[in-house]
């Protein structure tokens, strides 16, 4: 019995917050989540707002967004197909496949094969993305000798500021 009042008060204070917020709050907090590398809780945050908003395409892409900065990828891709039709807003399904294909180098930055992890860094570096920074930071700092060469090939043509700090960092050590 104490269970039941326990979860009915659950589900009452859930439904009452959502009933304050609009979608767009909710996916600054999810985003939140995600700044602070906490995909987790924006994935479990995402599940229990799109019970509520099942229509909502910028929580179908948070949600999405957050699988991706999860690694679960596959799953990303899989859901990204079963609502691809829901998105009328060809930004939304665009933010959608960019969040996926950032999982996907991140995911791939972080593999233990030589190959992969080479491919990631000149992937994010043909996307003249600010999020290539930090790959080709961590890259820099690879303990594959091979990988810390081409990283700094590459970051030398991006001129962001961390990079070209890293380089000197990395001339002045090595």
């Amino acid at each position: 019995k104490d269970m039941l009042k326990k979860s009915l008060f659950s589900f009452f204070l859930f439904t009452s917050l959502f009933a304050a917020w609009d979608e767009e709050q909710l996916v600054r907090r999810m985003r939140a989540h995600l700044l602070i590398d906490d995909p987790k809780s924006a994935i479990r945050d995402a599940e229990g707002y799109l019970d509520v908003y099942s229509e909502s395409q910028i929580l179908k892409v948070a949600y999405i967004e957050a699988l991706a900065a999860a690694g679960r990828e596959e799953k990303a891709v899989s859901t990204f197909e079963a609502w691809s039709n829901d998105f009328t807003d060809e930004a939304d399904k665009r933010q959608a496949m960019e969040a996926i294909g950032w999982g996907i180098l991140g995911k791939a930055s972080e593999s233990s094969q030589y190959s992969i992890r080479l491919s990631s860094i000149v992937g994010a570096f043909l996307t003249h993305d600010v999020r290539a920074v930090k790959l080709l930071l961590n890259m820099m700092r690879d303990s594959n000798a091979i990988l810390r060469s081409v990283a700094v090939q590459l970051a030398c043509q991006m001129r962001d500021g961390p990079l070209q700090k890293e380089i000197v960092r990395l001339f002045e050590q090595e």
